[in-house]
């Protein structure tokens, strides 16, 4: 299955390269994040994963949630401001 994914601020350029992975089926997100060597951690690079627009966090299964071929997968980096 062919999996969209889209990186934003410092993994724009990273993730560029690979605009389409195609992903065994029953891939889940942190399938995802491992083949792009993301960590899903927060503290150690992830602030932000999205799946179809709707946060990770807000799926019933989370990082254990299934992809689906034609998913849309939007990554962004932590972010500061004030």
């Amino acid at each position: 299955m062919k999996i969209q994914v889209k990186g934003y601020l410092t993994y724009k350029k990273l993730l560029a390269k690979q605009p389409g992975l195609e992903m065994a089926p029953g891939s889940t997100i942190q399938d995802l994040l491992d083949r792009l060597s993301l960590d899903s951690d927060q503290s150690k690079g992830i602030a932000l994963v999205l799946v179809n627009g709707k946060h990770c966090r807000h799926l019933p299964d989370r990082l254990a949630t299934l992809l689906k071929d034609g998913d849309e997968v939007a990554i962004f980096p932590p972010m500061a401001g004030g």
